[in-house]
């Protein structure tokens, strides 16, 4: 029989399982893939909310560790700095409260397009990217000027 000391619970919060491949394996063995998951799967989900602590990063983490029915996350940490930055831009009067949308559709849209952009020079080499030079230049004006207030 094992000791207390010697049995490994894991982590109280998922996000840790992304860091570790050891934990990551063991996190993909203990998660329960309910209905919640099949629904949050489906194409008309595109939000998941809930509480603090309900397990929404579990699902990321989850979807990001592996492939899942044809699956590809990516979770990106949105820090309390980041939507600081929006407050002061609201405050300073750059930012109106209705563009905070736009903005995030713009900021989330750029993700997406930067991981597949990654991904494909991963799958297919730099010279297949090549077909997808309009989204890199795209991304690489926003990334030039994101970060001026009037845009």
């Amino acid at each position: 029989m094992k000791s207390l000391a010697e049995i490994d619970l894991g982590y109280g919060d998922a996000t840790n399982y992304r860091k570790n491949k050891r934990m990551a394996q063991m996190f993909n063995e203990i998660f329960v893939k309910d209905r919640n998951l099949e629904r949050l799967l489906q194409e008309d989900s595109f939000f998941l909310i809930g509480e603090k602590g309900t397990g929404k990063t579990a699902y990321a983490t989850f979807l990001e560790n592996r492939e899942y029915k044809n699956t590809v996350t990516k979770v990106y940490e949105i820090s309390s700095t980041d939507f600081q930055i929006f407050l002061r831009l609201q405050k300073s009067g750059y930012l109106q409260l209705s563009d905070f949308t736009k903005v995030w559709e713009i900021i989330l849209l750029m993700l997406m397009a930067s991981e597949i952009n990654k991904r494909d020079i991963d799958e297919f080499g730099p010279k297949r990217s090549e077909k997808l030079y309009a989204i890199k230049a795209s991304i690489e004006d926003y990334y030039e000027e994101a970060f001026i207030p009037e845009i």
